[in-house]
């Protein structure tokens, strides 16, 4: 079983309030295998430790699986949507 995470919780965000300020969008577009982003578009193998400093961003290992199901395109690229396993196959 894989644990959801949110490598982009900004995607929930999107166009959201904080602090009485709209937050801008990070991309008008996002790149996905089906219409809801529910089946993964590539998967990987991180090759190193990952320990976010922001609340947003979960901690990754080395080994883990990652699924990524959706990817933002344009000005926001380098955030993804997506899962990791649970387990370290290293």
């Amino acid at each position: 079983m894989h644990r959801s995470l949110l490598g982009l919780l900004f995607c929930l965000i999107l166009g959201s309030v904080q602090g009485n300020r709209k937050m801008p969008k990070l991309a008008d577009r996002k790149l996905c295998a089906d219409e809801e982003c529910s089946h993964p578009i590539s998967m990987a193998v991180a090759l190193s430790d990952y320990t976010p400093t922001d609340c947003r961003f979960i901690p990754i290992r080395r080994g883990q699986t990652l699924y990524i199901y959706s990817k933002l395109k344009g000005r926001g690229r380098l955030f993804w949507l997506g899962s990791v396993s649970r387990r370290a196959n290293v």
